[in-house]
């Protein structure tokens, strides 16, 4: 399956549609991180009514899975946001249309450290990326001594 990834400073779904403000993030911090990352999904027609997985993973610049901070302290596991979904055509959809499936959600305050990071869509339990979306955290600005 295709599908595409954009980084944004909100994003959300109503009613099938994506709604991006400030879209088009490829460089944040230093500091803690916040973005809302949309993805966008065209389902073939034949696995239409099907329910089908979809997982964003946030990858390191190594391209290992980011381990972040659980709510329970020290313990730390990948970030990844998942859903199951289904696309049902809407009536007067033609035959053998792709169908797009739309996704969105809110990341606030991620202590991300200065690095290259890549969210990578999977579709169901594809080994390779369905799409993948590259942003930057910028280090500190090294401070000057004043007199």
């Amino acid at each position: 399956m295709k599908g595409w990834i954009t980084l944004a400073d909100f994003a959300e779904v109503h009613a099938g549609k994506l709604f991006i403000v400030g879209g088009g993030i490829y460089l944040v911090g230093p500091g803690p991180v916040s973005m809302g990352v949309a993805a966008e999904v065209l389902v073939p027609w034949e696995d239409r009514s099907k329910r089908l997985d979809l997982r964003l993973a946030l990858m390191d610049g190594n391209g290992r899975p980011f381990m972040a901070p659980t709510s329970v302290g020290v313990v730390q596991a990948p970030l990844e946001v998942g859903a199951r979904f289904e696309v049902v055509p809407s009536p007067g959809t033609p035959a053998g249309a792709q169908l797009p499936f739309a996704f969105a959600f809110y990341m606030a305050n991620v202590p991300l450290p200065p690095d290259t990071y890549e969210w990578h869509l999977f579709i169901e339990r594809e080994d390779a990326p369905a799409a993948r979306k590259a942003f930057t955290v910028r280090s500190a600005a090294p401070q000057t001594a004043t007199q």
